[in-house]
């Protein structure tokens, strides 16, 4: 059997962290970018239904039930 051992050198594992630390960034750009659209059109843009602002009387109808 022929057995290859690779060495990495400094300068390879420089790059490779190069590349790795441009990933993080660019993934928690994107979480950022996604957190930001996400509460724009799920939070601040909320219009309640009427059951919604109802909540209290919901609470009482359960205790009845």
């Amino acid at each position: 059997m022929l057995c290859v051992i690779c060495v990495i050198s400094g300068v390879q594992l420089a790059a490779f962290d190069v590349i790795c630390a441009q990933m993080l960034q660019d993934v928690q750009e994107r979480l950022v970018f996604r957190t930001h659209i996400y509460i724009r059109q799920e939070i601040l843009n909320y219009n309640p239904a009427s059951g919604d602002l109802a909540y209290p009387s919901k609470l009482e109808m359960m205790e009845v039930c």
